[in-house]
């Protein structure tokens, strides 16, 4: 919750490989703020991880981007670690 609002969307896109934030989609009240950060870190290449060490203060609506990278980040540890397994397992035939 925001400035007492409660609904709206935050979608953030990551490369799987290196972390770096390939875009957003974001609707919400103000979204413009966190537009703005997100569009910085795309312009740099910024990973998420690079976000994540910015220092954010409270209360804020980066707080919420927060969240998301943080969710985004476990999201790609996961796929990463299921997409070494199914790269190192022998195929099976029948």
């Amino acid at each position: 919750m925001v400035w007492n609002k409660v609904e709206g969307r935050i979608q953030v896109y990551l490369e799987a490989r290196t972390g770096v934030i390939l875009g957003a989609e974001l609707l919400g009240y103000q979204a413009e703020h966190l537009a703005h950060l997100l569009a910085l870190a795309i312009t740099h290449s910024m990973t998420a991880e690079q976000v994540l060490s910015m220092p954010v203060y409270h209360p804020s609506a980066e707080e919420l981007l927060r969240d998301v990278l943080i969710d985004a980040r476990e999201k790609r540890r996961v796929y990463t670690a299921e997409t070494m397994i199914h790269a190192n397992s022998v195929p099976a035939y029948s």
